[in-house]
């Protein structure tokens, strides 16, 4: 099988990483540069402290798009592909514990669009796609999946885990009081799917609450993210013996509600490199992801 057929799958695993029930730090953190309305001035971010938001469990839509391109490494940095997504999802919290939140939704729309492949990836999901599950010390258990029971192993041969595992970056559950410099870390080393092939993902990020702002005129409440990510894993594809090894970092601005705290909007950038390995050679390639969820109406 193709490596770049390969690395076409890897986009779905190289943004699913975990969000977890935060442990707030104390001082300032690093923060990644701001970002601006699209084609409007710079947004204007001032300084909140001690908001208490009331979280919901009302049931919010979202979509998600993004796009990849794959430059190979070794010899030329040309572009191997580039790549499409769009994904249509819902979700529900429900905090049960300080520790533990309650996860439900559904995938309602993915499309994958590969351009310079041999082949697009299969995304032959049956939608709507149905989970259940939570969030827990640094981790997304799900429990169920289009209605039957989730394993203890990862079936990497389910295309069904793909599609929820794009979804995990939005599961952002942020403390309930809100200051302009508090800052909390999540991190987790959780089993995941690359395609078919069954990786372990460390994920670490930090947040950091900028302040609060009004965007599409909402009230909202700023986090800015950085992001450190690593994968490795090697399973079988077709009658190749594929190893993987990805190692990245990012960056992101989050909008949220500012009565209750949901997600209203994030955009995001993340730089991975790749390595690809086949039949005893491997080729590394560089990831550059560009990414937007929006709420909808």
């Amino acid at each position: 099988m193709s490596h770049r057929l390969c690395l076409a799958f890897s986009v779905l695993l190289l943004a699913a990483c975990l969000r977890t029930a935060p442990t707030p730090d104390s001082g300032e953190g690093p923060r990644p540069e701001g970002r601006s309305e699209t084609g409007i001035m710079p947004e204007r971010i001032t300084a909140v402290s001690g908001i208490r938001l009331s979280p919901d469990g009302d049931t919010r839509h979202y979509l998600s798009t993004s796009g990849t391109v794959l430059h190979m490494l070794q010899g030329t940095d040309s572009v191997q592909a580039r790549i499409r997504m769009t994904l249509g999802f819902s979700i529900a919290y429900s905090r049960l514990a300080p520790l533990r939140t309650g996860i439900t939704g559904a995938v309602t729309q993915l499309s994958l669009a590969a351009e310079e492949l041999p082949q697009s990836p299969d995304q032959a999901l049956s939608l709507p796609l149905e989970f259940q599950g939570y969030l827990e010390s640094g981790g997304l258990h799900l429990d169920s999946l289009d209605g039957s029971p989730i394993g203890t192993v990862v079936d990497c041969q389910a295309p069904a885990l793909n599609g929820v595992a794009v979804i995990r970056r939005s599961l952002l559950v942020s403390p309930l009081i809100l200051s302009t410099g508090l800052t909390w870390t999540d991190s987790s080393t959780v089993p995941a799917c690359s395609g078919s092939i069954p990786v372990a993902l460390t994920a670490v990020r930090k947040y950091t609450v900028a302040g609060q702002t009004t965007r599409a005129e909402h009230p909202v409440i700023v986090i800015d993210r950085l992001d450190r990510i690593r994968a490795r894993g090697e399973g079988a594809q077709g009658q190749h013996r594929i190893s993987l090894l990805s190692e990245g970092s990012g960056s992101a601005r989050i909008y949220l509600d500012r009565p209750t705290g949901f997600l209203r909007h994030f955009e995001a950038t993340q730089t991975t490199e790749l390595t690809v390995g086949s039949s005893g050679r491997s080729q590394r390639f560089r990831q550059v992801v560009e990414e937007q969820v929006s709420l909808q109406p």
